[in-house]
């Protein structure tokens, strides 16, 4: 059932918080459909960090994703039982978790790439020229001014 832009004006969700939520139900949607039903968003970023960033201590991966502490704990530990990673405790301090890919986590890192890739291409296509730009930039603006 779709929802026509009169229909959320005239109920008052016209907002810019209900749109954002709406597209990111349409994101998880086609992420189940398009990339994995297996591996979601928040895992696929997780193994991006690590692939680029092999050995990153967990709670700094965290940070970058701007995850808590628990949450973070909780994508590492799933994907370490799926052997996608592996986690040691650092030298240096044992209170710390160090993580990196495994074999099977770069391989599934690949293959899952370009269907991300096209997924947001399919997802942006509607915004002509320069629009889906803009909105990334539009979209680090906002966040510089949200996450302060």
């Amino acid at each position: 059932m779709t929802v026509s832009l009169e229909d959320l004006r005239r109920i008052g969700l016209d907002v810019p918080w209900h749109l954002m939520r709406r597209l990111l139900q349409a994101h998880a949607a086609r992420w189940q459909h398009q990339v994995s039903a297996d591996i979601t968003s928040p895992q696929f970023g997780l193994l991006r960090v690590l692939d680029r960033c092999p050995g990153l201590e967990q709670g700094r991966v965290g940070q970058l994703m701007r995850l808590d502490k628990n949450t973070t704990a909780d994508i590492a530990r799933r994907l370490e039982r799926k052997g996608l990673l592996a986690s040691e405790r650092d030298p240096a301090d044992a209170r710390r978790k160090l993580l990196q890919l495994t074999p099977s986590g770069q391989a599934l890192l690949r293959d899952l790439e370009p269907r991300v890739q096209r997924m947001e291409e399919e997802m942006l296509s509607v915004l002509a020229g320069d629009g889906a730009q803009d909105f990334h930039r539009a979209l680090h603006r906002l966040l510089e001014h949200n996450e302060r």
